[in-house]
């Protein structure tokens, strides 16, 4: 069983194969949380259940098979939860990032780099929904890696029609058809 730990929160977390043993990983997740919650008891501090969650990830084809996950734990049974939240980020079972983009709950920081481009003067391009790429660069190597600068390159990178549209399901259809078209445009 693997573990992370920040601050005064923990997770606790095991990755198996889908062939893998579901009774089994039950066992061995009771187990862990019994050992959390008497070590925490043995230090006078207590297992909030009330925000003790669990959630099963798997691919799409998967999740209806895994819904019912339950897990008994200390007289109550914890639900497999359809999204999670984690640093302020929220994870849904497939790890689509969906509830993070449908509500509108982007992380501020990573938000507040984000500077649409507006020139100072009218030019054809203020339409095309354009990233303001950041100046301030200062070293070729890690400069170019930051996520304003990168992401401004690969967004402005996109045709146009990806750019400006407002569905996130045809944005991400659209978005799959450019990446496909770009990896065997030579095929």
């Amino acid at each position: 069983m693997l573990y992370h730990s920040y601050a005064d929160d923990t997770q606790a977390y095991q990755v198996i194969k889908p062939e893998g043993d579901w009774d089994d990983l039950s066992d061995r997740l009771k187990a862990c949380l019994s050992e959390i919650s008497d070590w925490m008891t043995s230090n006078m501090l207590k297992l909030n259940q009330d925000k003790t969650e669990l959630i099963v990830f798997a691919p799409k084809h998967r999740v209806k098979q895994l819904s019912k996950y339950e897990l008994p734990f200390d007289g109550t049974i914890l639900s497999d939860a359809n999204c999670v939240r984690n640093l302020g980020v929220f994870f849904d079972k497939t790890l689509s990032m969906e509830q993070q983009a449908l509500h509108d709950k982007a992380l501020k920081y990573l938000e507040e780099l984000i500077v649409p481009y507006a020139p100072i003067r009218t030019l054809r391009s203020e339409n095309e929904g354009l990233i303001t790429k950041p100046r301030d660069v200062r070293t070729k190597t890690y400069g170019e890696r930051r996520f304003d600068r990168a992401g401004a390159t690969l967004w402005n990178d996109l045709p146009i029609h990806l750019r400006k549209e407002q569905s996130l399901p045809r944005f991400k259809k659209g978005l799959k058809t450019h990446i496909f078209r770009l990896a065997y445009c030579d095929v």
